[in-house]
């Protein structure tokens, strides 16, 4: 299965739930129950909207990091690596 059909699966049967982690070492989910896979959500102070505005501008301005798609509640991003442009 795709990426992007794992992704759709994954939000059409639980659109409050991520998709699981493919098989790859570099992926990581706060949702995730594999503890190889799983990171600690990031805490902000003050309210959603200010937090989601400060991270939208932070990741807009870090080189190699292109916003795939900004919803409401919802914010998809991707890094390319420096030498070998591994995403």
């Amino acid at each position: 299965m795709s990426a992007k059909t794992q992704a759709e699966a994954g939000s059409a049967e639980r659109p409050d739930k991520f998709s699981p982690c493919p098989n790859s070492p570099d992926f990581v989910s706060t949702q995730s129950t594999d503890k190889a896979r799983s990171i600690e959500p990031l805490d902000y102070v003050g309210s959603l909207t200010d937090a989601r505005q400060k991270l939208i501008d932070i990741l807009e301005n870090t080189k190699r990091v292109r916003l795939v798609k900004v919803e409401t509640d919802y914010i998809h991003s991707e890094f390319r690596s420096l030498i070998f442009h591994f995403i």
